[in-house]
């Protein structure tokens, strides 16, 4: 049964999919009733009598990629869908534990913070739940009570109870995704991704809420325009129409003050355990009143009491 389970998992891959689409193109082509395509590729291709049997030579060599594709992708399955850093990991974990309390140790630093992004398939889950309790435990047995953060998107989660007892805190990146209304760096994307974390069975007062010091595209290309470069940038707004990055012009959204004060108010009075940001470095300095510091300082000057 897991082996086949194994290969109706391929067949919904999109890889399949792909193999699939080549092999209705070719199929459609063969039929009699497509008379029209034959004349359009026999005008670049005159293949006279040998058109069709070309044309199965073609359909049968996308038939055995598409079985050889399934037969490897199910005897390999999840390793297939792992990127570098798992493949790394799953043979290194160990070590890279060990050479993380030893470098604590030797500079007595409080704590260590992991960003591994990101684990994928069940195989993955394991590895990064044995690493992060084998982490915690040799940590504390250097130095007790030493803090284990860890980076994690509320997209996917499968760590187990165990794990999350083992981590202090969470960085929630709640950025890097669109709302419904297209907004990266949400406050729906905050609350959502609480509330999975929560339904998977995380303590609340460990998340930090992660904001954004940088823009996206609305259309979710790859571009991270910063808040500190953004010409128009003001307090209120997190939409703007022509943003100019990386010989770009494009609409994009952002973590604006005032929606970075929003969910460092949502952090505050839904129990978590606070906010982050990323990258400091995207951010206007200080002294600037629209920089996305202010706005999270604003919002707790505003509800707390000599922070």
């Amino acid at each position: 049964m897991g082996f086949i389970k194994k290969i109706s998992n391929v067949l919904h891959s999109r890889g399949c999919s792909y193999l699939f689409f080549i092999l209705s193109v070719c199929a459609f082509v063969f039929l009699d009733s497509a008379k029209w395509a034959y004349g359009w590729i026999a005008a670049f291709y005159p293949l006279g009598d040998k058109f069709v049997p070309a044309m199965l030579g073609v359909i049968s060599a996308c038939i055995a990629v598409t079985f050889i594709y399934l037969l490897i992708a199910a005897i390999a399955g999840d390793k297939l869908k792992s990127n570098g850093v798992n493949f790394y990991m799953t043979e290194h974990w160990e070590k890279i534990a060990d050479q993380t309390v030893a470098f604590a140790q030797k500079y007595d630093i409080d704590g260590v913070d992991i960003d591994w992004e990101y684990p994928q398939t069940a195989s993955d889950w394991k590895i990064y739940d044995s690493f992060i309790q084998k982490l915690k435990a040799d940590l504390n047995a250097v130095k007790e009570g030493s803090i284990v953060s860890t980076a994690l998107s509320a997209g996917q989660l499968g760590l187990s109870k165990e794990t999350y007892d083992s981590i202090d805190q969470i960085q929630f990146m709640a950025y890097d995704d669109n709302d419904t209304d297209g907004y990266q760096s949400s406050l729906q994307q905050a609350e959502d991704g609480i509330k999975a974390f929560v339904d998977n069975g995380c303590d609340l007062s460990k998340i930090n809420i992660g904001i954004a010091a940088y823009g996206r595209p609305i259309n979710t290309t790859p571009y991270w325009a910063t808040w500190r470069d953004l010409k128009d940038a003001n307090y209120w707004n997190s939409k703007y129409y022509t943003v100019e990055d990386a010989d770009q012009i494009y609409e994009g959204t952002f973590c604006a003050p005032a929606l970075a004060g929003d969910k460092t108010a949502y952090a505050l009075f839904s129990g978590a355990g606070g906010v982050m940001v990323f990258r400091v470095g995207c951010d206007k300095t200080m002294d600037d009143p629209n920089s996305v510091a202010n706005g999270i300082e604003n919002t707790l000057n505003r509800y707390v009491t000599n922070w």
